[in-house]
Order: C-alpha cells, then structure tokens, then sequence
C-alpha cells in the first residue's frame, strides 16, 4: 500500500481525489500503476462518496520504451489488472506529462 499520498477535497456531495507517485525509470510502471489503482479505489471505497465518475492518469515518459516494455502498454496491462470486471472504472485516459511522477485524480 501507498498509505498517505491520496489527496482529497470535498463538499457534502462530490470529492475529488487524487494521488501522486515518484517514479524512477528503473521502476515497474505496471506495478506502481497497481498499486496506485488500489491505494485510490481502496480510499474511495472507505469514503461516503464512493461513486467514480472519471479518472484521469497524467503519466510521465508514457512512450518510452519498446514493444511491449514500452510504459503505455505497461500502464494499460497494471490498470486492467484492476478494471477488468469493473465497469465503474472503463473510462479512464492515459495522458502524456512533463516530469517524473505518475498522478491520478
């Protein structure tokens, strides 16, 4: 677990969340993806707003790499551990960043 790193803010109504991981490039970009799906998901499920509306993942070096070690595929194969039965979670993007953290919110 990743205990302390989400962030949230909310109303009686909405929250927003969000956490935000260092990566180094010698990292598992499919296992930090993981564990960041679980941290998040585990922390919205323990709060009175569990309903997902969107999640967006801000990824840095996202092409780096080659076939299937490139870090796209290696995030979509650690994101689809997670949301393979769950339809909650199926919209969800991938987005190019500067920098060296993956953020999710």
């Amino acid at each position: 677990m990743i205990a302390g790193l989400v962030k949230r803010a909310f109303s009686d109504t909405i929250q927003f969340v969000q956490i935000d991981l260092p990566l180094k490039k010698s990292d598992d970009y499919e296992a930090v993806t993981h564990s960041a799906y679980m941290e998040l998901l585990n922390f919205i499920q323990q709060s009175p707003h569990t309903n997902l509306v969107r999640l967006w993942n801000h990824l840095p070096l996202i092409n780096q790499g080659t076939g299937d070690k490139e870090n796209y595929k290696l995030f979509c194969s650690g994101r689809f551990r997670i949301t393979n039965n769950m339809k909650t979670l199926q919209n969800t993007y991938g987005i190019s960043k500067q920098g060296r953290n993956i953020i999710r919110h």
